[in-house]
């Protein structure tokens, strides 16, 4: 049975998810693309090594971080989903909390979604 593309985008969301949780260097590194620009919770713009730095950073470890809201829309061979972060964090031993909202844009390339 082929999967929808829904089914396929939620498991790669789930999978991303759970990497940057668990600071998963190697698997982030593999689902996104040489080409990713993303933006951070401060606003600023990063690249696909500053998206891991920042997910995968020493002084900060993930209580909770869960996906919620998600919305997709597919074009052709394009998805984009828009959901919601929820999160709890430990950086320098302060706990914080909140939600932030995130819109993923992911493509087709050899047979799969990056």
């Amino acid at each position: 049975m082929t999967k929808s593309v829904e089914n396929i985008m939620f498991e790669r969301e789930s999978s991303l998810t759970l990497a940057e949780k668990n600071g998963d260097k190697k698997f982030i590194a593999e689902l996104i693309d040489d080409d990713f620009v993303g933006i951070l919770s401060n606003g600023s713009r990063v690249g696909k090594n500053g998206f891991i730095a920042a997910f995968c950073n020493p002084d900060m470890s993930f209580i909770s971080l869960e996906i919620d809201d998600l919305n997709m829309r597919a074009v052709g061979d394009f998805v984009f989903v828009v959901g919601r972060s929820i999160y709890q964090i430990k950086i320098n031993n302060e706990i914080t909390s909140g939600s932030a909202q995130f819109i993923d844009y992911w493509s087709l390339k050899s047979g799969k979604y990056r």
